[in-house]
This record gives structure tokens, sequence and C-alpha cells, in this order.
């Protein structure tokens, strides 16, 4: 088994706004850091808001690579006719069902 054209499709779109997803996230944490290296003075709650941002940033970075990792086990795995967003999944202890 394995997936069919479509299926491979859609794995693969997914595949390329993960890494532009990425590349963003990359993109605006280097803009928060510039942002404090210049040292222009911020109040407390920016300083955290930003830092909490920097640490949801590369968390999505590091569920995008999760993500990214797991697209040719989901080529091998996926069964004819069964759509990429309906597949049911299991991410570290969590299962999870798709969003259509």
């Amino acid at each position: 088994m394995g997936a069919d054209d479509n299926q491979t499709d859609g794995l693969k779109q997914i595949a390329e706004w993960s890494r532009w997803l990425v590349t963003v996230e990359t993109a605006a944490i280097a803009l928060i850091g510039i942002y404090y290296k210049i040292g222009t003075p911020i109040n407390k709650t920016i300083f955290w808001l930003l830092s909490i941002a920097i640490v949801c940033l590369f968390m999505s970075i590091i569920s995008a690579a999760l993500l990214i990792i797991s697209i040719p086990a989901a080529c091998q795995d996926i069964r004819e006719g069964e759509k990429v967003l309906e597949r049911q999944t299991t991410f570290l202890i969590f299962r999870f069902t798709g969003l259509l």
C-alpha cells in the first residue's frame, strides 16, 4: 500500500507549507532579536510578551520539523482513497484526527 498521486501531492503541499512557515517564523525570531539588540528601552510587559512569542515560535518550528520528518511514513501508511487531512495520527502521546 501507499499513497496515490493525489495523496502524495497533498503531502507535498503540507511539507512545502511547513517549510515556508519555518522560514517566516525564523525571520520573526530574528526581528525580535534585532529589536532586543538595538537597545531600545522597553517595559517589562513588552519584554515578557516578546519572550513568550520567541518560545512559541520556537515550539512551532520544532512541530513543523517533526511534521516534515513524518511525511515519508505518512506516504507509506496512508490507505487508498483516504484523504490526507482526515487521517488519524499519533504525535508523542496525543492522537489527532484530521481537520476536514
